[in-house]
């Protein structure tokens, strides 16, 4: 014959691992956010590495006309 308190403990157990479960549902699903969170920066900044990239190379492509355009400046007085 089943023992009242037997019962209860099973019952208080079940409950127990019912709320464990449904807050593992709950941080899943906000890990699941966190990621896909994650993956969206990471996205973004792979495209600003890339555009600073670009940047840089484009800068001294200025810097480089811009020193020509000097030393012609200096060798036209000079000569």
């Amino acid at each position: 014959m089943n023992n009242p308190t037997q019962s209860s403990w099973e019952q208080a157990m079940l409950s127990k691992m019912t709320n464990n479960g449904e807050r593992l549902a709950v941080l899943e699903n906000k890990l699941n956010s966190i990621e896909k969170s994650m993956t969206d920066i990471q996205t973004t900044n792979q495209k600003i590495e890339s555009l600073l990239g670009w940047l840089r190379w484009i800068g001294g492509a200025v810097v480089a006309i811009a020193l020509s355009l000097i030393a012609n400046f200096v060798y036209s007085l000079v000569a």
